[in-house]
């Protein structure tokens, strides 16, 4: 008899110190965290380095996870940090860093470019005019569950577009619509 587990059960076997379980997630995390620091520009030995660390720091941190969803995200800070760290340890020239800010903010920006004008204006009001779901749809004349659709198909959308979904943090998200001044 075949046995399937689901990727929450996979967690708690990681969480419970199950190496297969770390395996499973090793395997499907690996590449997606190489490409990562690669679209960063590390170069391929150091990304692999680089994805050695925020594995280990997975299996050292492994009980702190609340739940699978929190996994993908951690990885990802984790592969962040540890690059920036990177930059610290070997005091890289800074236009390099710089440059890679500006890359960032080209995508978010050719990203929100993209979306349509009303979820831009949608987004604009929720989290730069910060009004709630109900007041977005008075003032445009929707239903609320409308203002709730728009919303998660304007994210789903900036998802897909960027290699760092972590930029559409609630905290982040609002600083990149004003300073690109989504309208």
């Amino acid at each position: 008899m075949d046995c399937v587990l689901t990727e929450q059960q996979l967690f708690e076997l990681l969480k419970s110190d199950d190496a297969c379980a770390f395996g499973f997630f090793f395997n499907w995390y690996h590449g997606r965290i190489y490409d990562y620091f690669r679209y960063l520009g590390v170069d391929e030995q150091l990304a692999l380095g680089l994805c050695v660390d925020v594995f280990k720091r997975l299996w050292d941190r492994r009980s702190t996870l609340k739940d699978a969803q929190d996994l993908k995200s951690f990885l990802y800070l984790m592969a962040r940090y540890r690059y920036f760290d990177e930059f610290r340890r070997v005091k890289i020239d800074t236009d390099e860093l710089v440059d890679v800010c500006w890359k960032v903010l080209g995508e978010i920006k050719c990203a929100i470019s993209d979306l349509s004008p009303q979820r831009k204006r949608m987004l604009r009001l929720l989290y730069i005019d910060e009004l709630d779901v109900v007041s977005v749809a008075d003032k445009l004349g929707l239903s609320p569950q409308t203002v709730r659709n728009t919303k998660t198909d304007a994210l789903a959308f900036l998802r897909k577009r960027l290699s760092d979904r972590d930029l559409l943090s609630p905290r982040l998200l609002p600083v990149f619509l004003r300073y690109l001044e989504v309208k």
